[in-house]
């Protein structure tokens, strides 16, 4: 049973190999296990064996308090008992009904005296308490605390996870922020700042340039909604990823002119949306480097998509930089640079690679599993 429990893919599959050994082996008529979920420390998630109608809709987790009714007050205080009818078992009258009538014997599960779930054992009507051997119940002891062991670490491995991705939901929206809000802005202070060096000279041209930001900002708007949101445009093919790059560079490099050039090749569309989206702020991110920090009009990006990985660089003939120098500098001002590049390729099982040297360029090089999975956008 250990070794069973352990190797159960999840946690409804632990509940099923506890209600078929309660009944299958020990050969109880019927059992009911239910589990406190961790984050609204609530009592649900009903299974039941033999297998029954799931428990209808009107039923809903009970609070853990006193309140809830015998259930969740034997739960709390970790002591198993006999129920025979004499009391309401709950005090939701649908789970009453779907539990149907007893005996039951109550088992509450714990681990580290923190509240995990509730085994009800089902007697023959005619069973009394005194006629289950002590064997039995020994039994049943032991199955209830392996259980509450394998329950209690599959759960609170879940809630790690759930707390890992609440910080790589953090992480991820931080990111798109400064790949694309902050990088925006850069690019509106700039060109104001233009604006007010030909004031008052060359009205018209500042005009022009004021409608230009105007339509940008609209563009920071909309990128802020997806950050937020997690909102991408389930149109992404490779030409709108081409030609977004093109207008965010555009906007960064005003008023001089850069050119991006793009090899491609493979079949863009077999690529998740989590992994285009990854790829595509990795090249804003770059590009934007080389529009602000390295002195050249010019930048190439190619992109590869073969059987197994997909593989992007973008390079440049600029003045370059120490890559430890710059990366240390960032770890200790921000993680959201060239580090969330790395980050970025990180969580989809990729590889990334900074090459540069002051006054030979640079290039970032980047290498991701085809099938590789970013489970918070």
């Amino acid at each position: 049973l250990t070794l069973s429990l352990q190797a159960a893919p999840d946690v409804q599959s632990v509940q099923d190999r506890v209600l078929q050994v309660v009944t299958g082996e020990l050969r109880f008529p019927r059992a009911v296990l239910g589990l406190v979920n961790p984050i609204s420390q609530r009592l649900g998630g009903w299974r039941a064996a033999p297998p029954q109608s799931d428990p209808p809709p009107a039923v809903a987790p009970l609070p853990l308090e006193p309140e809830s009714g015998l259930i969740v007050q034997w739960l709390l205080d970790q002591q198993p008992r006999w129920w025979h009818n004499e009391q309401v078992l709950t005090a939701d009258e649908a789970l009453n009904e779907w539990l149907g009538p007893g005996p039951w014997l109550v088992f509450p599960m714990a681990l580290r005296e923190h509240p995990i779930g509730v085994l009800l054992v089902g007697a023959d009507h005619e069973e009394a308490s005194a006629e289950v051997s002590e064997d039995r119940l020994g039994m049943l002891n032991s199955v209830v605390s392996q259980a509450a062991v394998a329950l209690g670490t599959t759960m609170l491995c879940i809630d790690r996870a759930r707390r890992l991705a609440v910080e790589q939901e953090r992480n991820r929206i931080a990111r798109d922020i400064h790949d694309t809000v902050a990088q925006s802005l850069f690019g509106i202070v700039f060109t104001l700042d233009a604006c007010i060096k030909m004031l008052p000279a060359q009205v018209e041209a500042v005009r022009r340039e004021l409608v230009e930001l105007r339509d940008l900002a609209s563009q920071v708007r909309d990128e802020v909604r997806r950050s937020i949101f997690d909102i991408w445009p389930s149109e992404l093919t490779l030409e709108r990823f081409v030609n977004d790059l093109r207008k965010h560079t555009l906007h960064c490099s005003r008023p001089r002119a850069f050119q991006v050039t793009f090899n491609t090749g493979g079949d863009f569309n077999r690529l998740s949306p989590a992994i285009r989206r990854s790829l595509y702020r990795v090249a804003q991110e770059a590009l934007s480097n080389v529009v602000y920090h390295a002195g050249v009009d010019a930048a190439r990006v190619c992109l590869r998509v073969e059987r197994d990985q997909v593989y992007l660089s973008v390079q440049d003939r600029g003045r370059g930089f120490d890559p430890a120098v710059v990366l240390a500098r960032e770890h200790n001002r921000e993680r959201f640079g060239l580090l969330g590049v790395r980050e970025r390729i990180h969580d989809l099982g990729g590889e990334c690679e900074i090459l540069s040297r002051v006054g030979h360029g640079t290039s970032v090089l980047v290498r991701v599993p085809v099938n590789g999975s970013f489970g918070y956008g």
